[in-house]
């Protein structure tokens, strides 16, 4: 199963607002949907498809009550170690995929500029980046995330490698300050 950014986001605040591991209240929410017994709070999604009761869920903004910083984009702050951890994993991403498609670093990144830039990334930034020659700091991660709404450097490595790379999705997550 795939999880959207939005959704990690969300569980992760919950997650923390409850004392739960993201693993805890992710199997809680899971069996209480599946097994249609949420105590009324969730009457109307007697479903077996996690996605679409989250879907109603963030449309519904019920957590908005509980944790309106989170479904405010403008409140998301990074920190640095969470930056320096994401940039390592999108430099490990980077490499990763390069090797499996037989490239070389360089060669691989030449094939990089039209996808960064259908995405709104800045490819000489992105290219420095991969290439080891500059770390994202929190503040830089704010930045990208307010203009973009999400990261145009993972966006860009997701349609390159043709995998939605759900470890980066993670450590983005995880850079996140609650």
């Amino acid at each position: 199963m795939t999880i959207t950014f939005e959704l990690q986001k969300l569980l992760k605040a919950q997650a923390d607002n409850s004392g739960l591991s993201v693993d805890e209240l992710a199997n809680n929410l899971l069996l209480d949907v599946l097994s249609g017994s949420k105590q009324g709070e969730v009457s109307e999604s007697k479903t077996s498809n996690f996605d679409e009761f989250f879907d109603n869920r963030l449309e519904q903004k019920q957590y908005q009550e509980t944790s309106p910083s989170i479904l405010s984009f403008g409140e998301t702050r990074f920190t640095d170690e969470g930056a320096r951890a994401y940039t390592k994993a999108v430099r490990y991403e980077f490499q990763k995929h390069a090797s499996l498609k037989g490239l070389s670093l360089n060669k691989a990144l030449g094939e990089l500029p039209d996808i960064a830039k259908k995405h709104h990334g800045d490819f000489a930034v992105i290219g420095q980046i991969l290439m080891g020659r500059h770390e994202l700091t929190g503040e830089e991660m704010d930045i990208w995330f307010e203009k973009s709404r999400g990261c145009p450097l993972q966006k860009t490595l997701q349609e390159w490698s043709g995998d939605s790379l759900p470890s980066l999705c993670r450590v983005f997550v995880q850079a996140i300050e609650v």
